[in-house]
């Protein structure tokens, strides 16, 4: 997570890979899979590269954007999303400023695109980018809730705004399908209002897009939202459960979508049109939330405790609310360029550290490669993290 309001961006472009086309077609000893209805489903009892990864990340970057210090350029603030084009470029959606920034290959800037407003080619919170077609750009701007799309040469192109879902609140992109067509979240919501204690505030579904943002189907429903209801002084409000995920962990890839809740080692593989096609299952336990647990969770709401009056809005706030009996298991899915699904481990926030399960192309839990514990990973290429 990037919290200072100037941070530094690493884009690391080299790590080792040995014996990975191997490992694409082969299903090791200790994986099964079998058909249930037309349905392929592989499990697996433990990670098939057993104790030692035969990849890696290596530990410095071959290249470093962003700099409290000196150019303005290279000031980086709220990076929503990074992407490496294919001569070398990286484009930064540098969401605190409303704009998209492009650095050559050695890491200097180039030109910035956009700008804080609603006009044509303008931003008020762009989060998510894609590259297609000639590294024609396309970015989500989730306030104005639209697409915005720049042509090889960096010119506007066009903008497009995503059609309303049935009675659903805003849609959000998720990712772009290998079609031109888009991966795209909504929220149901749910029948009754919000109310004390635990209630739910919709359903999340999956759907497709079409490349002109007109609904297509629905690919998956995911589950309900949970939160806690409580009253502050003369009104009711409400938050978020401890440890909930905010976005369900989903991913696009070049064979379907991948759906899961974080709660179970399982994750679902659909084709476009919804039809489930595998389910992908690994032996893991979650973490118990202990009073260990919840005793940080609650300090880490109070912050440093020389805020009294913060202290004692905290302490009547978390009054009864509800822990979960687990942790989620993981918070985010990512397909890498080679097919590989990468699986990103859940942690609490006050731990500042990104772990990912790795597995092949044909769902085989493959293992845990070491990553840097500050670098944030966006992108994955054939030798190269972003």
């Amino acid at each position: 997570m990037l919290r200072s309001s100037v941070c530094r961006w690493t884009v690391v472009l080299a790590w080792t890979c040995s014996a990975c086309e191997s490992e694409v077609d082969q299903r090791p000893s200790n994986a099964s899979s079998r058909d249930s209805l037309g349905i392929e489903v592989v499990a697996s009892v433990r990670p098939a590269w057993g104790e030692e990864s035969p990849w890696s990340v290596s530990d410095l970057p071959v290249l470093t954007i962003g700099s409290a210090l000196g150019d303005d350029s290279q000031a980086l603030y709220d990076v929503g999303d990074v992407r490496r084009m294919s001569d070398g470029r990286i484009a930064v959606v540098n969401s605190g400023t409303q704009r998209i920034r492009v650095y050559d290959a050695h890491g200097t800037h180039q030109r910035d695109l956009g700008r804080n407003g609603d006009g044509p080619g303008e931003f008020r919170r762009p989060r998510s980018m894609w590259l297609s077609v000639q590294d024609s750009m396309t970015v989500f701007d989730g306030v104005l809730e639209r697409l915005v799309v720049f042509g090889p040469d960096m010119s506007l192109a066009r903008t497009l705004k995503l059609a309303s879902h049935e009675g659903s609140f805003p849609p959000t992109v998720l990712d772009a399908l290998g079609d031109g067509q888009w991966l795209v979240e909504a929220m149901m919501p749910a029948s009754e209002g919000p109310r004390l204690g635990r209630f739910t505030t919709g359903e999340v579904v999956i759907l497709r897009y079409s490349r002109e943002g007109e609904y297509l189907n629905e690919i998956a429903q995911v589950g309900p939202v949970y939160n806690w209801g409580f009253s502050s002084a003369d009104r009711e409000a409400w938050a978020p459960i401890p440890f909930s995920l905010t976005h369900p962990p989903i991913a696009a890839g070049s064979d379907g979508v991948y759906v899961a809740t974080g709660t179970e080692p399982r994750v679902e593989q659909r084709a476009t049109t919804g039809q489930l096609t595998r389910v992908i299952r690994w032996t893991e336990e979650p973490v118990r939330v202990d009073e260990s647990i919840k005793r940080q969770y609650r300090q880490r709401q109070m912050g440093d405790g020389r805020n009294a009056v913060r202290v004692r809005i905290v302490q009547y706030l978390l009054q009864g609310l509800e822990f979960p009996e687990t942790l989620p298991l993981f918070e985010a899915l990512l397909v890498d360029a080679q097919g590989y699904l990468w699986v990103e481990r859940y942690q609490p926030g006050w731990v500042d550290e990104q772990r990912w399960w790795v597995f092949s192309p044909a769902g085989v839990w493959l293992g845990e490669p070491p990553v840097p514990t500050d670098l944030d990973i966006r992108e994955i290429g054939a030798d190269y993290v972003l």
